[in-house]
């Protein structure tokens, strides 16, 4: 594995992280006032959740990678 797939398969497993934390714990406002999306969170703490799901998919990487080349099924 080059290091340009290595890139992408994180990149891909951070995407696939990404969906369920970006949506988990989100409260919508209940009374938006004029304009506002009535879907629309309150505080979604975008900054957070983007912090979250890349340690998450480090958390998940890692082994995976280390697995990887340990077993020489991957070389840089």
């Amino acid at each position: 594995m080059s290091v340009v797939s290595a890139v992408l398969v994180f990149v891909c497993l951070w995407w696939l992280v990404f969906i369920p934390v970006v949506t988990r714990g989100l409260q919508a406002a209940a009374n938006p006032g004029r304009g506002h999306d009535r879907g629309a969170p309150v505080d979604p703490q975008i900054g957070r959740r983007l912090l979250l799901c890349t340690a998450i998919t480090g958390v998940i990487y890692l082994p995976v990678f280390f697995v990887l080349f340990h077993y020489g099924v991957a070389d840089l």
